[in-house]
C-alpha cells in the first residue's frame, strides 16, 4: 500500500518503476519483501473466510463460534454476513492476490507497463517541463477575456444595457479560468507538442495529450477525497464494531483475545485501504489506456476519411500524390497501435480481465439476491445499494470504454474499398496490396480487441453476450438460493 493520499495514481506508478529498476540491491529486497508481507496479509484473511465458511455450511462439525470472537460476530449478525458474504470475501482476496502478482511483481520492461508509464508519468513530467511563462500565460487569458466580451455584445446588445457590468465581468473572469485550465493555457504548446513528445506515443496529439492530463488531474483529486472518506468509514465502523465486540464473553477476561482484536483491526485497516487503492489503479489504467487508445485511432480515422473526401471532390494524380505520404504513415500507425493493443493483452490485460468477470459476476448477483431475498434493515439495505452500484459502475464504464476501442480500430474498414479506388496508378500499387491486407485482417481476421481471457472478446457484441450469461447465472443462483433456505 502507498501511503500518499495526494496524486496517488502518479506517485504509484513512479514507484514501481523507481524500485524495480533500482540499483540498489537492498532497496529491490526491501520492495519484494514489502508486498509479499501483503500477499500474507491477505492469504490470513483467506485462511480466516474459509474457516468461517466451514462454520456455515456445517456448524455443528466446525462450531467456531464458541471459541472465536470473529466467528462469533459473524454468527450473530448471519442475516447479513451469511455464507454468501463469505463467497463474496473469498472471490474478492483471490483477485487481489493475482492483482498483486500481475502488478506489483511484474517486469517495468513490459509494453503493458511502459505504456501506462508513458501515459501517466512520463507525459505528466513532459507537462511540467513545458510551463510557459507567467506573462504568455496572462497574455492568452487576456486575449480569451477580450474575445468573450466581444462576442457577448455582439450577440446580446439589449442585455449589455440592462445587466450591470460587474455580472457578467465575474461571468466571463470564470469562463476564462475554466476554459485556461481545460486548454492547458499554462503550458509552451510548440514546445510540449514538437520538443517534450512520449516516448511511445511520439505522434499523439495535443488533444489526447490534454485529455489524458486533465482525468489525471481531476482523478488526483477524486482518489484523495475517496480515501480520506473511507478512512473516517472505517474508523467509525471500527469502533461500533469493536463496543460490540467487547461486550462477549469471551473477550472479557482475556488480555490475549483483546491483543488479537487490536491486531486484526489493524491489519483489515490496511487491507481495505489497500483494495481501494487496487481498484483505483485498475480504474484510473484503463480509462487512460482507453484515453491514449482512443484519441489517437480516431485521429487516424479522421485524416484517413479526409484525404479520401477530398480525392473525391478532385480526382487527379498530382493531388493524390501529395497524399500518399499520409496514406502510408496511416497504415503504419494503425499497425503500431494495433500491436501495442493485442500485445499488452496478451501480457497483463487478458488475464486481468477473465479474473474480474469470474470475480464481479457473482459478487453482483450475490448482492442482488441479498437485497430481494433477504429481510434486511433499512439502512444495511441502502448500504448493499451503494455497494452495488460502486461495485457495477466503474466495471461498466470500464468495459464500454474499451469496446469503444476495438470499435474504432475497424472503423477504418469502411472507408478502404473507396479508397482502394482511388489509387488507380501503377506507383500506388504497394501501399494498395497493405491496404488491401488490412481490410481482409479486419473483415476476416481475429479482432483487435482486448479479451476476458478465454471467455470471449472485450466488443460490445461480447458485452451482449456477457450480459445474457449474467441473466442466466441470476436465475440459476436463484434456484440455488431458495433450495439453501427452504
Amino acid at each position: 500500500m502507498l501511503f500518499e493520499f495526494k496524486n496517488f495514481t502518479y506517485k504509484l506508478f513512479k514507484h514501481v518503476a523507481d524500485e524495480q529498476l533500482d540499483n540498489d540491491n537492498y532497496r529491490r529486497k526491501k520492495y519484494r519483501l514489502r508486498h509479499l508481507m501483503d500477499c500474507l496479509f491477505y492469504l490470513y484473511w483467506l485462511i480466516r473466510a474459509i474457516f468461517l465458511g466451514l462454520m456455515f455450511f456445517d456448524s455443528k462439525t466446525f462450531p467456531f463460534y464458541q471459541y472465536d470472537y470473529g466467528a462469533k460476530y459473524f454468527w450473530i449478525y448471519q442475516n447479513i454476513l451469511n455464507k454468501f458474504f463469505i463467497i463474496i470475501v473469498i472471490l474478492v482476496i483471490l483477485f487481489v492476490l493475482l492483482f498483486i502478482r500481475a502488478f506489483f511483481f511484474h517486469r517495468v520492461d513490459t509494453l503493458s507497463f511502459q505504456i501506462l508509464y508513458d501515459c501517466i508519468v512520463f507525459n505528466t513530467d513532459q507537462y511540467w517541463k513545458s510551463i510557459d511563462t507567467k506573462k504568455n500565460i496572462q497574455i492568452k487569458k487576456s486575449r480569451r477575456l477580450k474575445h468573450y466580451r466581444q462576442r457577448f455584445k455582439q450577440n446580446h446588445p439589449f442585455i449589455v444595457k440592462i445587466v450591470p457590468k460587474f455580472i457578467p465581468e465575474k461571468l466571463f473572469k470564470f469562463r476564462v479560468w475554466l476554459d485556461s485550465w481545460l486548454a492547458l493555457d499554462q503550458v509552451d504548446r510548440k514546445l510540449f507538442q514538437n520538443q517534450n513528445k512520449m516516448q511511445l506515443f511520439p505522434h499523439a496529439s495535443l488533444k489526447c495529450r490534454t485529455n489524458i492530463l486533465l482525468f489525471l488531474f481531476g482523478i488526483n483529486i477524486f482518489n484523495y477525497i475517496l480515501q480520506i472518506t473511507v478512512v473516517i468509514v472505517i474508523f467509525i465502523g471500527a469502533c461500533i464494531i469493536i463496543n460490540q465486540v467487547l461486550a462477549f464473553e469471551l473477550l472479557k477476561n482475556s488480555c490475549l483475545f483483546k491483543l488479537s482484536l487490536s491486531i486484526e483491526l489493524i491489519i483489515i485497516f490496511y487491507s481495505i485501504i489497500f483494495l481501494l487503492q487496487c481498484g483505483i489503479i485498475i480504474t484510473d489504467s484503463i480509462i487512460v489506456t482507453y484515453i491514449i487508445f482512443h484519441n489517437s485511432v480516431r485521429n487516424l480515422n479522421q485524416k484517413f476519411i479526409g484525404i479520401l473526401n477530398k480525392c473525391q471532390r478532385n480526382i487527379t494524380m498530382f493531388s493524390l500524390r501529395k497524399k500518399i505520404l499520409l496514406i502510408q504513415f496511416i497504415f503504419r500507425q494503425h499497425n503500431r497501435l494495433a500491436y501495442y493493443l493485442l500485445s499488452t493483452n496478451q501480457d497483463l490485460w487478458s488475464e486481468i480481465f477473465y479474473s474480474l468477470s469470474l470475480v464481479s459476476i457473482p459478487i453482483n448477483i450475490i448482492f442482488m439476491l441479498e437485497l430481494i431475498f433477504e429481510d434486511l434493515p433499512q439502512q444495511t439495505r441502502w448500504l448493499f445499494i451503494f455497494l452495488t452500484i460502486i461495485h457495477a459502475s466503474p466495471l461498466l464504464i470500464c468495459y464500454l470504454s474499451l469496446a469503444k476501442v476495438s470499435y474504432d480500430f475497424h472503423r477504418i474498414k469502411d472507408h478502404i474499398p473507396s479508397m482502394q479506388l482511388q489509387l488507380k496508378y501503377n506507383q500506388h500499387l504497394r501501399i494498395k496490396l497493405k491496404y488491401d491486407n488490412l481490410y481482409e485482417r479486419l473483415m476476416f481476421g481475429r479482432k483487435i480487441c482486448y479479451t476476458f481471457g478465454y471467455l470471449g472478446n472485450l466488443t460490445f457484441r461480447g458485452l451482449f453476450e456477457g450480459c445474457l450469461v449474467y441473466i442466466m447465472a441470476f436465475f440459476l443462483v436463484i434456484r440455488f438460493y431458495t433450495e439453501s433456505k427452504n
